[in-house]
């Protein structure tokens, strides 16, 4: 009985060859696209899932409560110590910086990042040594570890094992000995690292002080993750007091379970990387799910429509005795066959497409398929489940019926078909849906590419200088010398520096007005021509001069958004202190126009900007070098750059980037995910079309005969196209009624992560469903005009 279903089954799909194509390339598209979301949603779920105590490592965040909302910090080193003695709950702690280091091996210079750990990193964070036991590695204050990266760019395929590396330190090289090699660091890890050293030797003991600052990410271990929230609350009498006393009453100590971080909302890291938000997982799930149904739509309606052509076929095995079970084995066989035909198509479209979409999600995800984490257990009972679905509806209609309406012709599968019709609603409004977000995401992108910054962002070469060594923490007078070296040549326009940068954060401090609740501000100490190098706008007062000495220590610039803090109309000649209580004696001497000094996902703070002292014991320094050239002999102008920079300092490595590339890799994920959302809007589109282009062909089919007699009656060729046509076009009109105010809500909900935005104009909806219209027109009238031109004499020659 099998052998005759699966003959008859395969009888079928040969001779429907264009709606079986169909719906294999429909089925099988929503296919690939569900493995390829299944492995990227699978890795987002195991990021740090190889640390064994996972549920139990939380980070210590400082949390201050102001009136912009919540901000965060590190925490002082004394507070790990401190709590591992105080609370039997903390089995152990670590604590970390990251570091970018200068190393030397031999005459040659690297530049690595890294951490600066306690000893029991190791013990806490299960990463794999592969040379090294965890306890020993970090052990001595001279320790080293390598990633396996690291260890075989310095050392090649030798044991780097009590080999000797140079690492600077403050101005000086000082030997360490390497103990230790972490094997490949695991692509799902947010700790990241091309070394770590023992923090002992980096921080002196004077940093073992509550009040040396919040300038260390803490790492507990608890002896179980319920305990988090009642620590907590202990803190609230011990921990957080010296807290409050240096920064307000609003100020706790709070704990974030590192499991939650990679996908976790509401809480950032100094240390870790590779943030990443659950909502984009959501976002290709929803895409993949949307690409399916309308495959499985097409899967469905092409086989409703086929099933037409066949009542003469099922009437007369009715009457040689086939039973309704039979029949609906019959369906079943054939479009569970056709789903793993799908299944096959599908798997080897996610292998062609892996490649492109590791590069589009910055993963390095691959096909597993009897692996733990494989997809194709799940696979299979999906495609189970969509072949029995999918063949359900006309097995149970089409069965149900009598050999003699069968026979006369008494079931329409066509005008009458509700169900098949609401189906093509849902494909065209799903693939509007895709293509409206595409467009909006990709204005969006190109909004953040092209808004005017507040400063000119082109042809600006960045040098980093936060590593190289001078007399004292200040290295004014190497950047001093720098600059004048550099402003020797023809080819550069301008020099500049600051000590926070343009495309990361400024520093965030907070005042205590006279009258009301604390306000915050963020701030920069650059040099004398940074507005002018930059080409900001200084909208009253004056810029920094060389000429007026009190500058340097006296003075500020304020943007737009501290003037509104303010209140005042002008402050240009006001003192800080006027406003606010404590140590605040500097003189507002000019208004510069607001300008985005970090990205276009967060608002514009109130900010000022004071002056690089050239004082030894001053804590500002310049950790930027902003070099605007002309444009011209670029290759020559960098080499120039580089080789004034290591005539300075020639045990510092030589790094730039340009300003425009830097602030754009800010936007990168836009950027990838406006394309993906494209790409899934171009195969929602192919498929919606190509299951109408298979309904248009049925449907013409089934109409042959009424053509033909319309052209006997004198029926043009556009009306003929016309008749074919509206059966279909009020179906898409529909599915803009369904489409818009979902993609409106769908976009409006995205935006809302952005503090600058586009907004969402009629035109784009309008734009999208006509073009929804025209693809879909475009997909019948190619049947309907080969239908109009035929012969009638061909089609009635037969009656």
């Amino acid at each position: 009985m099998f052998k005759n279903y699966l003959i008859l089954a395969l009888r079928t799909l040969r001779k429907n060859k264009i709606s079986s194509l169909v719906n294999i390339f429909g089925l099988g598209t929503g296919i690939a696209c569900c493995i390829l979301t299944y492995y990227f949603i699978h890795n987002e779920l195991s990021f740090d899932r190889f640390h064994p105590n996972l549920d139990k490592i939380f980070e210590v965040k400082t949390v201050l409560e102001l009136d912009i909302g919540r901000v965060s910090a590190t925490t002082p080193p004394l507070l790990g110590p401190f709590l591992k003695e105080q609370f039997p709950e903390v089995v152990d702690y670590v604590r970390m910086t990251k570091e970018r280091m200068v190393i030397r091996k031999g005459e040659k210079i690297f530049e690595e990042q890294g951490l600066v750990a306690d000893p029991n990193f190791f013990q806490m964070f299960n990463f794999t040594l592969k040379y090294g036991r965890s306890e020993q590695v970090l052990k001595s204050l001279d320790s080293i570890v390598l990633s396996e990266r690291a260890a075989q760019k310095y050392f090649g395929t030798v044991s780097p094992i009590n080999r000797i590396l140079a690492v600077r330190i403050g101005e000086e090289f000082q030997d360490f000995v390497v103990t230790g090699v972490a094997a490949k660091i695991p692509d799902n890890s947010s700790l990241r690292f091309d070394f770590i050293v023992n923090q002992g030797k980096i921080h002196d003991a004077s940093q073992e002080d509550w009040n040396t600052g919040l300038n260390v990410s803490c790492f507990l271990q608890l002896q179980n993750k319920e305990q988090a929230k009642v620590l907590e609350q202990k803190f609230q009498e011990t921990a957080d007091m010296p807290l409050r006393d240096k920064y307000g009453e609003k100020s706790s100590f709070r704990l974030f379970a590192l499991s939650s971080y990679h996908l976790g909302a509401g809480w950032s890291s100094y240390i870790l990387e590779g943030k990443s938000h659950s909502y984009y997982s959501l976002i290709l799930a929803g895409i993949s799910l949307l690409v399916l149904l309308i495959g499985c739509f097409n899967f469905i309606n092409l086989t409703i429509g086929s099933s037409s052509s066949r009542l003469k076929e099922i009437g007369m095995r009715k009457v040689l005795g086939a039973q309704k079970r039979q029949l609906i084995r019959q369906f079943w066989l054939e479009s569970t066959l056709m789903s793993f035909i799908s299944l096959f198509v599908g798997l080897v479209l996610a292998e062609c497409f892996m490649p492109a979409f590791n590069q589009l999600s910055q993963k390095n995800l691959q096909m597993e398929y009897f692996s733990a984490g494989s997809a194709f257990p799940l696979l299979l009972g999906l495609i189970v489940f969509i072949g029995i679905a999918s063949g359900s509806y006309p097995a149970l209609v089409l069965s149900k019926f009598s050999s003699i309406d069968l026979f006369q012709g008494k079931f329409k599968l066509s005008r009458k078909n509700k169900f098949s019709r609401l189906l093509i609603v849902f494909q065209f409004s799903i693939s509007i849906f895709l293509m409206v977000t595409t467009v909006f995401l990709y204005q969006q992108h190109n909004f953040m590419r092209q808004r005017d910054l507040g400063y000119n962002q082109n042809q600006v070469v960045i040098v980093p200088l936060s590593n190289i060594p001078g007399e004292s923490t200040n290295n004014s007078a190497l950047f001093a010398s720098l600059r004048d070296r550099l402003l020797s040549y023809d080819s550069i326009q301008g020099v500049s520096g600051s000590q926070y940068g343009l495309s990361s954060y400024w520093m965030a401090t907070y005042f205590k007005p006279k009258e009301g609740e604390n306000k915050i501000a963020v701030y920069n100490y650059v040099d004398h021509d940074f507005i002018q190098t930059l080409e900001m706008s200084l909208l009253e007062g004056r810029n920094f001069s060389r000429e007026f000495l009190a500058d340097i220590h006296k003075s500020i610039l304020v943007n737009e958004a501290f003037v509104k803090l303010l209140g005042e109309v002008s402050p240009v000649g006001h003192n800080l202190s006027e406003y606010f209580t404590g140590d605040f004696d500097r003189q507002i001497i000019g208004v510069v126009k607001d300008f985005h000094y970090q990205s276009l996902y967060d608002p514009i703070l109130p900010g000022f900007m004071g002056l690089v002292a050239d004082g030894k014991n001053d804590n500002t320094k310049y950790d930027y070098a902003y070099i605007k050239f002309s444009g011209v002999k670029l290759g020559e102008t960098l080499a120039n750059i580089k080789k004034e920079f290591q005539e300075i300092t020639p045990h510092t490595p030589f790094t730039y980037s340009f300003l425009d590339e830097t602030l754009a890799r800010q936007y990168i994920r836009e950027k990838r995910w406006s394309r993906l959302v494209k790409y899934a809007s171009i195969f929602a589109i192919i498929i919606a079309c190509s299951g109408l282009f298979g309904l248009t062909l049925l449907s013409i089919a089934r109409r042959t005969k009424e053509i033909g007699i319309r052209k006997v009656l004198g029926a043009s060729v556009a009306q003929i196209i016309q008749l074919v046509n509206r059966e279909f076009i009020w179906l898409v009109l529909a599915g803009n009624l369904i489409a818009w105010p979902a993609a409106y809500g769908a976009v409006s909900l995205v935006f809302r992560n952005y503090a600058f935005r586009v907004p969402l104009t009629v035109w784009i909806f309008l734009l999208a469903g006509g073009l929804a219209l025209v693809m879909a027109v475009t997909t019948m009238s190619i049947h309907s005009l080969r239908a109009a031109r035929s012969n009638p004499a061909e089609t009635l020659k037969y009656e």
